[in-house]
C-alpha cells in the first residue's frame, strides 16, 4: 500500500507548482531532486522520469520526447502557452549550439530562425492545443469540439499548402 507522493514526486511537484510558465527537461529535474551530483546517470533520469510522469498526470503537464538523438523528455504544463509552447521548442529539432535565449526567441520573435510565433498567437496551433485541454480539463464538451474543428480546418490548410492530400478522419472533422 502506497504511502503517498515520495520525495522526488513532491520535489517535482514544488518545481511544477513554483514555475506553471517553465519547460524543464529530466537532467534539470534530476539535477533539482539530486542535489550536489556530478553527473546524471541513468538511474536519476529513470527515477526521476518515472516520478515525473505521474506528477505530470495530476497536475495536467505533458511530456515530448525530443526529436534529437538521445534527447531528454521535456516537460511543459498543457494549461499554459508558455510553458506549452517552450517545451515543444525545447523537444523539437534543435541545434546543439542553441541556448534557451536563442528558444525563447523562437517564441517571442516572427523573424528568428525557427520561430514558431505565429503557432501560439490566437488561431495558431498550439494556441489551439492549450485552449483544447483547458476545455478538456474543465469539462467543456462542446468547446472542446468547436475548437478541434478549428484545428483540423488548420491543418487542411497545412495539407494543401505542402502539396498533401489531408487524411479523409481530418477532412471529416473539419466541416
Amino acid at each position: 500500500m502506497s504511502r503517498g507522493p515520495g520525495r522526488v514526486e513532491r520535489i517535482i511537484t514544488s518545481t511544477f507548482e513554483g514555475n506553471p510558465e517553465g519547460a524543464f527537461d529530466v537532467e534539470e529535474l534530476a539535477r533539482l531532486v539530486y542535489p550536489g551530483i556530478e553527473q546524471v546517470e541513468k538511474k536519476h533520469r529513470v527515477a526521476v522520469l518515472r516520478a515525473a510522469r505521474k506528477v505530470a498526470h495530476r497536475m495536467h503537464w505533458g511530456y515530448w520526447h525530443s526529436s534529437r538523438p538521445s534527447g531528454p523528455a521535456v516537460f511543459g504544463n498543457k494549461l499554459n502557452l508558455q510553458s506549452y509552447g517552450f517545451a515543444r521548442v525545447r523537444a523539437g529539432w534543435r541545434s546543439p549550439w542553441d541556448t534557451m535565449d536563442d528558444l525563447r526567441q523562437r517564441l517571442i520573435d516572427p523573424k528568428a530562425h525557427g520561430s514558431r510565433w505565429e503557432w501560439i498567437q490566437p488561431g495558431g496551433s498550439w494556441w489551439l492545443h492549450v485552449e483544447m485541454n483547458k476545455a478538456k480539463v474543465a469539462g467543456d464538451e462542446a468547446h472542446f469540439t468547436d475548437l478541434h474543428r478549428q484545428l483540423n480546418r488548420l491543418l487542411v490548410k497545412e495539407y494543401i499548402r505542402a502539396g498533401l492530400r489531408p487524411p479523409p478522419e481530418i477532412m471529416e472533422n473539419a466541416k
